[in-house]
């Protein structure tokens, strides 16, 4: 299930558990696709549930572990895919799109912090 997060100024479902197939048919599908200069960070907080998700960006593309696209998608809406490996894990994919109908609900009503926009 996603999560509402604010990004860029925007409200967005927030999914990190999406499956290799349909991982390859949304990139399959993709439009527009930039890759954004810089590194980011995607950090859950909270212990036992999520209780908040934040979003840092960096001119620098060494400082935060993750890369990031965005890209438009027929279903989706605007996306944005971020991919790492942060804190010697394994990697990380987190995926950021507009259309909330798309998908299930989100779990919380309230946008998360995401970048504080």
């Amino acid at each position: 299930m996603p999560w509402k997060v604010r990004f860029r100024g925007k409200n967005y479902s927030i999914e990190s558990y999406f499956d290799e197939d349909y991982m390859a048919e949304v990139e399959a599908n993709m439009t527009d696709v930039e890759e954004l200069p810089g590194s980011f960070n995607v950090v859950s907080h909270g212990e036992e549930i999520v209780e908040n998700i934040t979003i840092a960006e960096s001119a620098d593309p060494t400082e935060f572990p993750f890369e990031a696209v965005r890209a438009n998608h027929p279903e989706l809406g605007e996306i944005y895919i971020f991919t790492g490996v942060p804190d010697e894990t394994e990697g990380e994919l987190h995926v950021l799109y507009t259309n909330a109908a798309a998908n299930e609900p989100a779990y919380n009503e309230i946008a998360f912090e995401g970048d504080g926009t």
